[in-house]
């Protein structure tokens, strides 16, 4: 006679939140909220949790239910109410509850998401036509897309020993504001399909900054409403990137100083409310190439056009704050997978050839200025002027005479005259090679920043607590390329043209350093800018061929 399974009981189990908590405060307004369930594989036929909240101010259901994995991890996305919010989380018949406390941080440094309408559009952007296009409906999704970047940069930030950090947005500290400026631009639609895309960026930089919004304490994501794709003249199964861009008017991916400007041709894949985020994201729906743009990194599919450009937006958001172009992760060609920050690896594995995709390696990426190098990293430290090499050789092919290699690999002879006592600085090398097909390993979290990258956005004063308007000066450089602040030095980072990353100074002290001076064996030909932060925000770009400073 066969056996029944033993029935599970309350007691057979429990729920782990990994990532918070409880009673944790946090200052982004959705969350990520990772777990694993014990028990979950011992004769028990549950395969969800169900999370209940037990308060909300909008429309939305307060029960959702998410799906446990094999290895009884889940993860589930939250939007979060100003002050207390508890929620039970249950598995079987095990229950417990949670509580996180969403408390924006007090700050005049803040993101303000605009919705571009030009003159003579009626705001209303490119959508099948079932779904919403209205000026209404393109808040709500750019509002719940930024606030998932948002939530991103934290946790991000958070797993790089750096602490929950984010940037606030403006109606976060300010419930008097909307979530989304509708900026009713002079710009016309027909100048917005023809300018160059630098050239509209500046001018919407300009006109923004000029209107009561303007604000140099204001740093701006706007979502360009009149963006138009035809492409009845795509033919083939799979048309190349630029093929699709020479079918689209009003493309623009493009972000800097204080302005990251983006298209709207996939702003109908995007979620309206938290509750679609995950439904979006692996949506195996394919893109009709005649009807609207596929910008999903050759997945075809709408869950694709969601991740890739969210994923971009994320990416020239980074570029707002100051972060230039690396090998890897969301500052290199990897923002296509951010969708890895809000899935499992399980709802991945559901549309696993459509979400991974693969680029064409002939084409280069929709991001405007990336370009594909291969890294070689060096930590160095420095203690009583006496140097100590620790190498680490990620990749390694280029020819022996190469200036970058040869520097790697000479460190250790190196005068330290010019680096400050007891400091510790990391080095990181990028050496400029072709690669003939990207790789990407899709058991990897690509939806990263490296270090260098973490450490630029932790003490940006958008992001960085300790930044405030009393100690907003302090930095500045002298012609023997040293650089000194009051507040303690934290990146110093070396960039050619296009903003991508050559090398790069971390100094992980407790209040940084007060003054660094950039060897001279390291101001290759290629390098053009030095870009540096110090503890408290303030940063200092200065232009070597030109010579140009400026202090931000």
């Amino acid at each position: 006679m066969e056996s029944k399974p033993m029935a599970c009981s309350a007691e057979s189990h429990g729920i782990d939140i990994l990532n918070f908590c409880n009673n944790e405060e946090v200052s982004h307004s959705i969350v990520v909220v990772e777990g694993n369930v014990k028990s979950c594989g011992n004769n028990c036929q549950s395969r969800t949790v169900t999370v209940d909240r037990f308060s909300r101010s909008w429309c939305a259901p307060n029960t959702t239910i998410h799906y446990v994995s094999k290895t009884c991890y889940f993860k589930f996305i939250l939007r979060l109410e100003k002050g207390v919010n508890t929620f039970s989380i249950k598995y079987c018949s095990f229950l417990t509850e949670f509580t996180l406390v969403f408390k924006p941080r007090n700050t005049s440094f803040c993101v303000l998401p605009l919705y571009v309408i030009c003159k003579g559009h009626d705001g209303r952007f490119q959508a099948p036509e079932y779904e919403d296009n209205s000026i209404d409906s393109a808040c709500d999704r750019i509002d719940v897309g930024i606030r998932l970047v948002q939530s991103l940069f934290a946790e991000k930030l958070k797993q790089g020993g750096f602490g929950r950090c984010t940037f606030q947005l403006q109606s976060d500290t300010n419930p008097k504001v909307p979530d989304v400026n509708v900026f009713y631009s002079n710009i016309s639609v027909d100048d917005a399909h023809s300018k160059p895309m630098k050239d509209l960026w500046a001018s919407l930089a300009r006109e923004i900054m000029s209107s009561q919004l303007g604000n140099e304490k204001h740093k701006f994501v706007a979502f360009l409403s009149s963006t138009f794709y035809n492409g009845q003249s795509v033919t083939g199964s799979r048309p190349s990137h630029d093929d699709i861009l020479k079918c689209t008017d009003g493309y623009v991916a493009m972000g800097g100083g204080g302005l990251a400007l983006i298209g709207t041709g996939c702003l109908h894949t995007w979620a309206t409310t938290v509750d679609e985020v995950e439904p979006r994201l692996i949506n195996n729906t394919k893109v009709d190439k005649t009807l609207f743009m596929d910008d999903s990194n050759y997945r075809g599919t709408y869950g694709g056009c969601y991740a890739s450009t969210l994923g971009a937006t994320c990416h020239e958001m980074g570029h707002i704050f100051g972060l230039g172009h690396t090998i890897h992760g969301i500052m290199g060609t990897e923002y296509h997978f951010i969708h890895q920050m809000f899935l499992t690896a399980e709802n991945e594995g559901m549309t696993n050839t459509q979400l991974i995709g693969v680029e064409d390696p002939s084409k280069p990426s929709n991001i405007h200025a990336t370009q594909l190098v291969k890294e070689l990293k060096v930590d160095w430290s420095v203690s009583d002027h006496k140097p100590l090499l620790r190498r680490k050789v990620l990749a390694l092919r280029s020819p022996s005479n190469d200036p970058l290699q040869a520097a790697a690999f000479n460190l250790n002879t190196m005068q330290s005259k010019n680096l400050h006592p007891n400091n510790t600085a990391n080095f990181q090398f990028l050496h400029e090679v072709c690669i003939p097909e990207p790789t990407f390993d899709s058991q990897d979290n690509a939806s990263f920043w490296p270090q260098s990258c973490l450490a630029l956005l932790a003490y940006d004063k958008w992001i960085n607590p300790n930044a405030n308007e009393e100690n907003i000066s302090g930095i500045s450089c002298d012609r023997s390329r040293c650089i000194f602040s009051t507040h303690g030095l934290r990146v110093v980072d070396l960039r050619a043209e296009n903003a991508k990353s050559i090398l790069h100074w971390r100094f992980n002290q407790n209040s940084g350093v007060p003054k660094f001076c950039i060897p001279e064996h390291f101001m290759y030909p290629n390098v053009s800018s030095v870009f540096t932060i110090d503890s408290v925000g303030n940063v200092l770009k200065f232009n070597i061929k030109s010579g140009v400073l400026s202090e931000v």
